[in-house]
């Protein structure tokens, strides 16, 4: 074995380094993270300090100093083991040789617990799946008592040649190759295990973090409703003690005597004249007619002090509700706040599995990619048998195989497709699929499951008003679309509440604005805040009963139109939310078809704006019946590749076991092969199915293309009168063109579907 040729340090890109130091930073912030292996970057840094020569190599005698710096301490034996199958008969290494090594080692090494095991860090884990040392020494195995026999038949095979022993050597070079064949196998096989435990363990911590999350919720949430109880009483008694004082200070004011007025001081006055004159009896009179002036005097008083008293504890109390409401009103802003806080934090999660599952999906098909290039290179050189199958390619169904016990308790505690899941656990045992489509008539295909069938939550955006149209889109969103632990966002836009225009599309502007009312509105802001506030009420009544017994999550966004109050400005709203969001499909409603409902149409904008597929819902689309079993109408136009993904979108989102999937590809400015064109549909159920798939592939023909984009296209309308024959549950359709300039070269096709289609028309742009 050659050794191979050095790599300087200095010759390797730094932003290689840099690239895993920021990775290993980022693992280090999930919650799986752990520190159990060193990142490869370290390995790398000691490499550096411990490596000598121009050729920058590191000597053997050093390995153990750098084994060191890494935290690795191996016994004698094991590493000579080991460097023996990297760099036999060599003494020194170069980084990739040295790489291998720790990689090894570090596989090699148990761990604390079971435990400890089951949390790997993500980051750990693909640090090893970058483990090829084979492609450095050779030998595929790592077994140390293999390696021995493996390299005792090699020896014997050599010494067999010497002696001139050529049979017995053609023997050992048939038993090492097919020890070899073994250990490619078993190293398939441990790869595929890997790679679906990596895959599980991703989604079970996900699942654990987020029964912790919600644990930690209803605690906090819990002691916040304490603590805002606990405030509400506190203030309660603060105010009966208030009131209480306020009435014993004003009872201590009680008057006891009246005002004397001037008549009765006068009476008074006379009174006493008259009895020192000696007149008793006019003197008794007048004093008799004072004595009743002083009563009504005295109840005058009386009541006018129990006026005054009324009032001021009218005010009290009038202050006293206030002080309650505005603490009512406080607590009510935490809680939403907190609601906020913790949707947002559980979005986060989410995209958090998102973005490991599709790094961890890429690395395993690079790590396979690797070895199978590794595999043919040592064939093509005569080291090793040809493997059974055509090439070293992924077969899903053995990846499947192992994962297919996983899928359903995982599928309980995370939620994924149950149909799906079902279908992953009939594709259990296949190894080969066969497939016999024809141009002409229906076929039915059997196709292995691949690694994507396995469902991550997905963002559905559903445009909103207050119509029946948009709550049966809903319905209908839930019925055919959404899976378990997906996130629903209901999005209603609204406008500037000082235009009077109507917006198709949004919030009708009766809704949102009266003129008489602009004296309840001092600021434009608390304009603004009041039509979000009544839009979110409006929405939690009208919508949020529907999904009660839906097990998913939903999530309200009411979104300010900045630009002008027309089809543009709505529609361009919606796009940016849904881009915000990262929506991976935007449902909305359509409310009429034809030319006139066309003009000034959100839908319209949305199909040619949106970065996301659009899904456009026909008016009262819950009244519509699907055919038995169901159809599904996959349209293109003169693009093969973006044909293949078009496909792939309506198998993974739309399909339904027992569907029926009728595709249909028109030949536009190029003219391709009808087997080209089948063998890409192929591959692209191939790649997406599971199971046995009812499909059906036609090629057409343009007879006529027309350069007006308003005019009738007689490929639309062929595609209109299929889908409303059929009763296709969903017609998705390639968007062609990108601007009226390619729509007048392309011809009128899209625009008239989207005019016309009276089924659930997706359009899916690349």
């Amino acid at each position: 074995m050659e050794k191979a040729a050095p790599t300087s340090p200095a010759a390797l890109p730094e932003h290689q380094a840099a690239a895993t130091c920021a990775e290993a930073e980022t693992s280090d912030q999930t919650p799986f993270s752990t520190t159990d292996v060193q990142p490869v970057y370290t390995v790398r840094a000691a490499f550096v300090r411990h490596a000598t020569g121009e050729e920058a190599t590191l000597p053997v005698a050093k390995l153990g100093d750098l084994l060191a710096d890494l935290g690795l301490s191996p016994a004698a034996d094991t590493l000579q083991t080991i460097i023996q199958s990297v760099a036999p008969a060599v003494d020194t290494l170069t980084l990739d040789e040295t790489r291998g090594i720790c990689g090894t080692l570090s596989s090699q090494r148990p761990s604390t617990s079971a435990s400890h095991h089951s949390t790997t860090s993500l980051a750990t884990d693909k640090a090893l799946s970058q483990r090829r040392s084979y492609s450095c020494s050779g030998w595929l195995a790592q077994d140390e008592a293999v390696l021995a026999y493996m390299k005792k038949l090699e020896e014997h095979r050599k010494r067999c040649e010497r002696d001139g022993k050529y049979l017995e050597a053609k023997a050992t070079c048939q038993r090492l190759a097919d020890l070899k064949m073994q250990e490619a196998m078993r190293m398939r096989q441990a790869i595929l295990d890997r790679q679906a435990h990596e895959i599980t363990i991703a989604e079970a911590a996900f699942a654990a973090d987020k029964l912790r999350l919600q644990q930690i919720w209803v605690q906090q949430l819990q002691q916040y409703d304490d603590s805002v109880t606990r405030q509400v009483e506190a203030l309660r008694q603060k105010h009966i003690l208030e009131d209480e004082a306020n009435v014993c200070q004003l009872e201590a004011r009680r008057p006891v005597k009246p005002r004397s007025s001037k008549e009765l001081l006068a009476q008074r006055r006379v009174t006493g004249l008259l009895a020192k004159q000696g007149m008793y009896n006019q003197a008794a009179k007048v004093k008799k007619a004072s004595d009743r002036l002083e009563a009504a005097e005295m109840k005058s008083t009386l009541a006018s002090f129990e006026a005054e008293l009324k009032t001021k504890q009218a005010k009290l109390h009038m202050k006293q509700r206030q002080e309650m409401q505005v603490l009512a009103d406080k607590g009510a802003r935490g809680r939403e706040e907190m609601q906020r806080l913790h949707k947002e934090e559980l979005q986060r999660r989410r995209q958090r599995l998102r973005n490991l599952t599709a790094e961890l999906t890429n690395l395993q098909k690079l790590e396979v990619v690797h070895l199978e290039h590794f595999m043919e290179s040592q064939a093509k050189a005569g080291k090793h048998k040809p493997l059974p199958t055509s090439g070293f390619r992924k077969p899903a169904a053995d990846i499947l195989h192992s994962r297919a016990e996983t899928f359903a308790p995982l599928s309980r505690c995370i939620g994924l497709n149950r149909s799906r899941c079902a279908r992953l656990a009939d594709s259990q045992g296949r190894a080969t699929s066969s497939s016999s489509a024809s141009t002409s008539s229906p076929t039915v295909n059997v196709y292995e499951a691949t690694a994507d069938e396995v469902l991550v939550p997905k963002n559905l955006v559903i445009a909103i008003d207050r119509t029946s149209d948009a709550r049966e889109a809903v319905q209908w969103a839930l019925q055919h679309v959404a899976s378990p632990d997906d996130t629903i966002h209901l999005l209603n836009v609204i406008s500037d509440p000082r235009s009077s225009e109507i917006t198709v599309g949004a919030t009708s502007a009766g809704d949102q604005w009266d003129p008489t009312r602009a004296s309840d509105y001092s600021t434009r802001k608390s304009w603004i805040s009041k039509l979000e506030k009544d839009a979110r009420a409006a929405v939690k009544q009208d919508f949020l009963p529907l999904f009660k017994s839906a097990k998913v999550h939903v999530e309200i966004n009411i979104v300010k139109a900045t630009g002008p109050k027309s089809a543009a400005g709505i529609g361009q709203a919606i796009c940016d939310k849904t881009q915000e969001l990262s929506g991976s499909l935007l449902f909305i409603a359509s409310h009429g078809t034809g030319v006139l409902a066309d003009y000034g149409s959100v839908a319209k904008y949305c199909s040619e704006h949106a970065r996301a597929p659009v899904l456009m819902l026909p008016p009262r689309v819950g009244q519509l019946k699907d055919s038995s079993p169901g159809q599904l109408l996959v349209v293109g136009l003169d693009d093969l590749h973006g044909l293949e993904a078009a496909i792939a979108f309506s198998l993974r989102n739309l399909y339904r076991p027992g569907d029926h999937v009728h595709t249909i590809f028109m030949q536009g400015s190029s003219q391709l092969a009808a087997e080209d064109v089948k063998q890409v549909v192929d591959r692209a159920f191939a790649r997406n199915t599971s199971g046995k798939v009812d499909q059906h592939l036609e090629v057409l023909s343009p007879k006529e293309q027309r350069g007006d984009v308003l005019s009738d296209s007689e490929f639309g309308q062929d595609v209109c009168d299929r889908a409303d024959k059929t009763q296709a549950r969903a017609v998705v359709l390639l968007h062609h063109g990108k601007g009226l300039a390619q729509e007048m070269i392309f011809g009128s096709f899209t625009s008239y579907c989207t005019r016309n289609c009276k089924r659930p028309l997706v359009v899916f742009r690349e």
